[in-house]
């Protein structure tokens, strides 16, 4: 659902963002790293997880790292 948005800001920051999208159900390598998710989840530098996923969230959140890099 916010796959396109993630993409696009991520673009614009290559040289701070490694963008991995894991799929349930065919990606498994995520359970080792973050535990057993059960909904849709945005994981920012492996510490950071936002579950409560909304455009103005997500923007928020990246721009909010992007400053502290």
């Amino acid at each position: 659902m916010y796959r396109g948005l993630v993409e696009t800001l991520v673009e614009k920051h290559r040289d701070i963002f490694q963008l991995k999208i894991y799929k349930v159900g065919k990606d498994m390598g995520y359970i080792s790293k973050y535990g057993m998710i059960m909904k849709s989840t945005l994981v920012i530098d492996g510490k950071i997880k936002i579950t409560n996923l909304s455009e103005k969230n997500i923007k928020e959140q990246l721009e909010k790292f992007i400053g502290e890099y």
